[in-house]
């Protein structure tokens, strides 16, 4: 395998593509992210049922998206009746994979409880020793987690790539990954920076006007827009860092 690609090169990459077929990527996260967030400044997400709407909304939108991204990357046109059927056809398996990398992400979840508990809400008699024994001890737990979903992250675009089914999926991105750990991490964490970067393109004035009038429409808007320009661009970018591990 090749050297990967640098974030800046998986970033120019991933926003040219986003760029060359806007219209389709628009399409496919206004269709959930418009009505979703108009339904959550409407009703909210008190109601159990609404709130088990806009999860598999946004389960839909993610597996069309990521769909439609290996359908371009192949050469292949796609239109927005075509993303969600050709999308939604492997719904299962990638509920599946989801459901294992939730598994993965326990002892995350563990050491983000025990730091919570031992550290930001310890009492005031608790020394500085023991609060670094407990950010120490969450910081191991949670290494685990990182590094599975490190791997078990492609799996969602292996799986949906093809015939492939969950566990070989799990197992296929395992081998792609292994050698490569710490520079696909690199490449990771340098999305959340380029992602953050982008998102404050529309976030800056509007968090200024919510900030002042504090108007739930103005949140509602903003998490439209961050979901029009910045989803797109995170599941481009993770497919081409999957398609780098597999050249």
């Amino acid at each position: 395998m090749s050297r990967l690609p640098s974030v800046w090169q998986l970033t120019k990459q991933s926003l040219s593509l986003e760029r060359s077929h806007l219209k389709i990527f628009l399409g496919i996260t206004a269709l959930v992210a418009v009505p979703t967030n108009l339904i959550n400044l409407a009703a909210g997400t008190s109601d159990a049922s609404i709130s088990t709407y806009l999860s598999l909304a946004s389960l839909l939108m993610n597996i069309a998206l990521i769909w439609t991204v290996i359908q371009l990357e192949a050469g292949r046109q796609v239109t927005l009746r075509q993303a969600y059927y050709g999308g939604t056809a492997n719904l299962v398996k990638f509920l599946l994979v989801s459901v294992a990398l939730i598994l993965e992400l326990l002892p995350l979840a563990l050491a983000l409880v025990l730091y919570s508990v031992g550290v930001i809400g310890a009492s005031p008699g608790t020394s500085l020793a023991e609060r670094i024994i407990i950010s120490a001890l969450a910081i191991t737990l949670a290494i685990p987690s990182i590094f599975w979903l490190n791997r078990g992250l492609f799996a969602l675009y292996e799986v949906t790539s093809g015939s492939t089914r969950p566990i070989q999926a799990l197992r296929t991105a395992s081998q792609r990954v292994r050698g490569h750990s710490w520079a696909v991490l690199s490449r990771l964490l340098g999305l959340v920076i380029a992602t953050l970067i982008l998102a404050l393109i529309p976030a800056a004035p509007l968090v200024l006007i919510y900030a002042q009038t504090t108007n739930h429409a103005v949140l509602a808007l903003l998490q439209v827009l961050i979901s029009l320009l910045v989803l797109p661009f995170a599941v481009i970018y993770i497919n081409k860092l999957y398609r780098a591990l597999a050249s």
